[in-house]
């Protein structure tokens, strides 16, 4: 319409917005919890508390298990996943490139390693041309 007003009939949205990692990693409530939990894990573990219940638990043999699960790294590692495989997800396929899911052996023009005597991988043909080689 005119006046840059929009008709009802033919509302303009728009483009939605490329997802951030930081979104992914700092935004959902589990992720919150995650990282609130950390510190809440690794503050006693530095000394003694005076609780005896806390003190035995990071005596116990329980405490190396459960570690791993609330190191940051982890926690990165693991909400990133969601990220990247949403990510991957949406990119764009072109026809002619190649497919992550194509073996090596299917794509043109491959010689696979037992085939190829100039190989080392391909085992008693590369040995046969070394011999011929040398007996030349």
């Amino acid at each position: 319409m005119e006046n840059g007003q929009q008709s009802r009939e033919d509302p303009e949205e728009p483009p939605p917005l490329p997802e951030k990692l930081s979104d992914s990693i700092w935004k959902p409530w589990y992720a919150k919890l995650w990282w609130v939990a950390m510190p809440i894990y690794w503050l006693p573990a530095s000394g003694r508390t005076g609780i005896e219940i806390v003190d035995a638990f990071y005596r116990s043999k329980l405490f190396p298990y459960t570690s791993p699960f609330f190191h940051p790294l982890t926690a990165f590692l693991i909400l990133a996943f969601g990220y990247l495989s949403r990510r991957l997800e949406s990119a764009p396929y072109e026809a002619g490139s190649w497919s992550p899911s194509k073996k090596p052996w299917q794509r043109p023009g491959y010689i696979a390693p037992t085939h190829n005597e100039y190989n080392p991988r391909s085992g008693l043909p590369w040995i046969y041309r070394r011999m011929r080689r040398q007996r030349d």
